[in-house]
């Protein structure tokens, strides 16, 4: 038994080193890897040639070491090596092919090098690992764009609207200058999904490039979604209308808006939008038009335009305007009410009405009103022009010319109205 517990003692003596040296091994092979791992990492955020040479020497599997090597060899101003970098990013994607950015970036590779054939067929693989990614799609467009496949670059600009209306301008631009012809927007890039917002862009773009030819087709499409939108969005396609003197596109599309619910409705027959002031003016369109001025408050909020001259002041105001659609050669009676209170100067506020086409021509006026006047009609008798198509009722304050010419005082105007004049013998 004694000679039995020696040799034990002996045997436990004899493994306590052997697991020492194990437990010290196995500490060094860990204590390396983490410094392996460490290395590449600061290789990686801090990369030269020689410090990542010294890191792959070390870490020969890791991808991310190949990808900043690439890109090295891809982007520095020094040293530009195409070739290698396409070695070099083949590389990482063998090592980590179900990664779509490693993807990506041997893209660039392939494109740095000529090989537009290559770019291809890795944006279509970074495409099939991440179909959800708008940037994906679009790197997937422009490569097919390089590489004159037309149809793929088309389909790859449809799913990028599809995924992502943001990237509407950069399409919209970038479909118009490589094929020539913005029409091509519409007719192949569209989304077959109701994208109402979508079309508004489009028009949008067609309006800042001088393509409102165009526009009609895509209008027709905004309204047979049937779904409303933020006024902003088509504010600069109706303006371009309005702009152009196209008076029956920009009523058909103002009637439209009214119909959709994105502008409130108007009184039916008179043709002044919103001349009772029960919503704020849109200051755009066929709303009132309205700007602050130094020495005048200018308010909407008593279903009425309140005026109020604080200033002391002796200059031309026109304060609140609208465009209104009209026949030429035709006879017209405009109406309103007004009243004021304590209002100074020998030139009291007014109605005027202008052709937005002539600015130089005669102008049509009411009288002013001064002093303090309960409420009150104004009214003008005036015929548009043969060939005018809209006219411009502004509210006005022309210069005083006799003592006292400052203005003080404060003006309201409501029930602005317009009707042919055989109607306003009827009203």
């Amino acid at each position: 038994m004694l000679q039995f517990a020696s040799l034990r003692g002996l045997h436990t003596a004899w493994r306590a080193p052997v697991f020492s040296a194990g437990l010290l091994a196995l500490v060094g092979i860990l204590g390396f890897a983490a410094f392996r791992s460490a290395f590449s990492e600061w290789a990686v955020d801090h990369p030269s040639t020689a410090l990542l040479n010294s890191a792959l020497a070390l870490d020969a599997s890791n991808p991310a070491l190949y990808v900043r090597m690439g890109q090295l060899q891809l982007l520095s101003p020094v040293g530009y090596d195409s070739s290698s970098a396409v070695r070099s990013l083949e590389r990482a994607v063998a090592l980590d092919p179900n990664n779509p950015a490693v993807w990506r970036e041997l893209v660039f590779a392939y494109e740095g090098a000529g090989d537009f054939r290559g770019s291809g067929r890795a944006a279509e693989k970074a495409v099939e690992l991440d179909p959800r990614t708008p940037g994906v799609r679009w790197l997937a467009a422009n490569t097919a764009i390089l590489a004159n496949q037309p149809d793929s670059a088309l389909d790859r600009l449809r799913d990028v609207l599809r995924l992502d209306i943001s990237y509407a301008p950069a399409v919209f631009s970038v479909a118009t200058r490589w094929s020539g012809d913005p029409a091509i927007i519409e007719s192949r890039l569209m989304p077959s999904e109701n994208q109402p917002e979508l079309r508004v862009r489009l028009l949008e773009y067609l309006a800042g490039i001088g393509r409102l030819d165009l526009a009609p087709r895509t209008w027709l499409a905004v309204v047979a979604a049937k779904r409303a939108f933020p006024f902003p969005l088509v504010q600069p396609y109706l303006e371009r209308l309005i702009g152009a003197g196209d008076a029956g596109q920009a009523v058909s599309v103002w009637r439209d808006l009214q119909a959709l619910g994105v502008i409130s409705g108007n009184d039916s027959g008179n043709l002044v939008f919103n001349g009772d002031f029960e919503h704020t003016p849109l200051d755009s369109g066929f709303d009132w038009r309205f700007s602050q001025q130094p020495g005048v408050w200018l308010d909407f909020s008593g279903h009425a335009a309140r005026l109020d001259f604080v200033g002391e002041g002796n200059q031309d105001y026109e304060l609140i305007a609208e465009i209104v659609p009209v026949q030429p050669a035709t006879r017209y009676v405009l109406k309103a009410r007004a009243r004021s209170d304590e209002i100074t100067s020998d030139s009291g506020p007014r109605l005027r009405v202008s052709d937005p086409a002539c600015p130089s021509c005669p102008a049509a006026e009411s009288a002013g009103t001064t002093g303090t006047t309960p409420w009150h009609p104004l009214e003008l008798d005036l015929s548009t022009g043969p060939r005018q198509q809209f006219l411009r009722i502004s509210l006005w304050r022309a210069r005083g010319r006799t003592f006292p010419t400052r203005i003080t005082g404060s003006f309201w105007l409501d029930s602005v109205s317009l009707h042919p004049y055989a109607e306003s013998l009827r009203n």
